[in-house]
């Protein structure tokens, strides 16, 4: 059982660390990750990013998103910037993943996001699968949910990991109103 929820500042030290794992999964990058730069920006005066979290029955964290409000100026709409997302190895494959951006989509649309768009870092495996399953794409690997499937997941933010799964918006809904 996890829950997922908007990250709080006391996250920001685990979370430092876990987009370490990422970039150095990813990546190969090391050493650029602090937590006070994350809590700055996450937390400060003037938030310039937004996390959510996947986490465990006793806190752990287990995966995060990051986020900011975005626009598209070729149809004049708000929408969201899905930055990256991570689920650490040891919980892929359970719907961490997707129970994050329902979370997010849902964040976004209580904004007035009807948008949300990110690029994919890996290819293949799961996530290039869930992308492929409910995106549309443009611009090479960006993944673009809009109109009714970003409705459709908002409005699933909070369900358990397989009735998300079983529940997924489809590909086609991206172009209906």
């Amino acid at each position: 059982m996890i829950t997922v929820r908007d990250a709080r500042p006391e996250d920001c030290d685990a979370l430092a660390e876990l987009w370490a794992q990422y970039l150095e999964e990813t990546y190969a990058l090391r050493g650029t990750t602090h937590a006070h730069v994350l809590r700055r920006d996450a937390f400060g005066p003037r938030p310039w990013i937004r996390l959510a979290v996947a986490v465990g029955p006793q806190g752990e964290l287990r995966g995060a998103a990051a986020w900011r409000p975005g626009y598209d100026v070729h149809h004049f709409v708000r929408g969201v910037d899905l930055l990256d997302l991570y689920v650490c190895p040891a919980h892929r494959g359970r719907g961490v993943a997707v129970q994050l951006l329902a979370h997010v989509a849902a964040r976004g649309r209580d904004e007035g996001a009807e948008y949300m768009r990110g690029g994919l870092a890996a290819t293949g495996g799961p996530a290039e699968r869930l992308y492929d399953r409910t995106c549309v794409f443009f611009e090479g690997r960006t993944a673009n949910l809009s109109a009714r499937a970003f409705r459709h997941l908002a409005s699933l933010a909070g369900a358990d990991a397989r009735t998300l799964c079983r529940s997924l918006p489809e590909r086609a809904w991206n172009h209906e109103p």
